[in-house]
């Protein structure tokens, strides 16, 4: 059950170097909104990079799309007031908003909508909509001035909540040679600067095409991986937002006047992610073996604080068609010995396991490592900066490496053989092809399941929990989500008391 606690000064998450301000007095404090996040990201495009981080600082403040998701994600009109899907399912009209401008001055309007969209397509696996959504597109209509439209080749119903995440956002032709590193959008707040990987502020704009009180002036957001460091920065009251990936050390700050602990859902899956190219792990029996040594509970409890459910599939419990599979491969020390036998593993072994530099990695790493121990598989922490992580693990170079995967309904990926996992199916590339060709919300729940069975069957990775989002806020800001149906921190309805 998902409750709100109050917490001491604030918990750990990411972030620091802001105005130094006592509590929260000023009234320069209540213009400001100062967030921080562990990884800063390195490129501001999000719709050709695999960063998270790019949505939680630009979408919905800066960039948009023709939708927009609510807390509950519940889809909503944003550049687009209004909509309209053919009988087929296989059409989609939007009706763009009127007088919407970029923050260069350029107006929104149907070419604009066309061209955006149809650059999305053409990054192919670069956007990480284009498996699941973009590859499925046929055209994309100018039927006037302020009227598109798009046609997919399969109807599919999750094409608005697609159109709502972050590598869908309409972006302008003449500016989108920026985008990497001074993005220009719709927003309520405009981009001013991003300094040496540490900070990054954006500013109210003047002429937002929503007609909403947007109460804040400023938002920072400041990036410190390291877990001392951010509770350095916390202790210190120099900021008003920190977010948890996994909401770790939390409850030592209980009980405190300034700040409260929203805790709240996600679609996060965290895994121990296997390189099934590499032998030994191209043996289903050593990967087996891997899912059965780990003690998801434990796991959970002793590096979490029990901050999180465990799961068995690439599939958040909060996402629609969730089953449990963690009893396909239970906590089995003996069974997971027995496994490497019958692969012809010579023990012990050595593996690498690539950790990111998040408090989430740090914390479960050491748990890992002496899981494995115990059925002979010794382990190397190898703890890499973000840009290492994408040109190594991401890039396929690693064994082993302890990652949370944030995107919703993200199953798609596993049909992409070049993804960093190296996994390879015909039998799940025909699923997925079934599922999108499928417009009957029973049937395309029954064939989630086949897909989440198809993915412990192989023992792809091994997946451990879907965390607990833990939101730690300043008393007095108020209009902060709670959950996080898709990773963005929209400011514009935030305000101070």
């Amino acid at each position: 059950m998902v409750t709100r606690r109050q917490v001491l000064i604030t918990p750990i998450s990411l972030m620091v170097m802001g105005a130094s301000q006592s509590v929260l007095g000023s009234t320069a404090d209540k213009d400001t909104v100062r967030i921080g996040l562990s990884l800063a990201p390195s490129s501001l495009d999000p719709t050709s990079t695999a960063e998270i981080v790019v949505a939680q600082v630009l979408h919905y403040n800066v960039l948009e799309g023709l939708v927009q998701l609510d807390e509950k994600g519940n889809v909503e009109p944003c550049l687009a007031r209004e909509w309209q899907i053919s009988d087929d399912g296989r059409t989609y009209i939007f009706h763009i908003k009127p007088n919407v401008f970029f923050h260069n001055g350029r107006e929104l309007n149907a070419n604009v909508v066309k061209y955006s969209l149809e650059r999305a397509i053409s990054l192919k696996e670069k956007n990480k909509l284009y498996k699941p959504f973009f590859s499925g597109v046929e055209k994309i209509l100018v039927l006037d001035d302020k009227t598109v439209a798009i046609q997919i080749e399969h109807p599919d119903p999750l094409t608005l909540f697609r159109l709502a995440e972050s590598p869908a956002a309409i972006v302008h032709p003449e500016t989108v040679d920026q985008l990497g590193t001074y993005p220009i959008g719709t927003g309520p707040f405009q981009f001013v600067e991003y300094k040496n990987k540490e900070k990054i502020v954006l500013k109210k704009s003047d002429d937002y095409h929503v007609n909403q009180l947007i109460r804040i002036d400023l938002i920072e957001y400041y990036f410190i991986p390291s877990p001392e460091e951010q509770l350095k920065a916390i202790k210190s009251n120099r900021i008003d937002l920190l977010f948890h990936m996994t909401a770790l050390n939390t409850y030592e700050f209980q009980n405190n006047s300034q700040y409260e602990v929203l805790r709240g859902d996600s679609t996060s899956k965290v895994l121990l992610a296997i390189n099934n190219k590499k032998e030994p792990l191209n043996n289903l029996k050593v990967r087996q073996a891997l899912s059965h040594a780990i003690d998801r509970e434990t796991l959970i409890r002793e590096a979490y604080l029990g901050q999180g459910r465990a799961i068995g599939s690439h599939y958040a419990v909060s996402e629609i068609g969730y089953i449990d599979l963690t009893s396909v491969y239970p906590f089995d020390i003996e069974k997971a010995k027995r496994l490497l036998a019958e692969a012809n593993v010579e023990l012990p072994i050595s593996l690498n396991l690539s950790l990111p530099p998040t408090p989430y990695a740090m914390a479960g790493g050491p748990v890992i490592v002496e899981a494995l121990k115990k059925i002979g598989i010794h382990i190397n922490l190898i703890q890499l900066s973000w840009d290492q992580w994408l040109s190594t693990v991401f890039k396929g170079d690693f064994d082993l490496s302890l990652i949370l995967h944030a995107e919703p309904l993200d199953y798609y990926i596993y049909a992409d053989s070049n993804y960093y996992f190296g996994y390879s199916s015909p039998e799940f590339d025909q699923l997925l092809k079934g599922y999108n060709q499928i417009y009957n919300p029973r049937s395309q729940r029954q064939v989630l399941q086949e897909i989440q069975r198809k993915l412990v069957d192989d023992a792809v990775n091994v997946w451990l929990f879907t965390p607990e989002i833990a939101t730690v806020v300043r008393r007095g800001l108020k209009g902060v989500w709670m959950h996080y149906p898709t990773f963005s921190h929209s400011v514009k309805q935030m305000y101070w008391m």
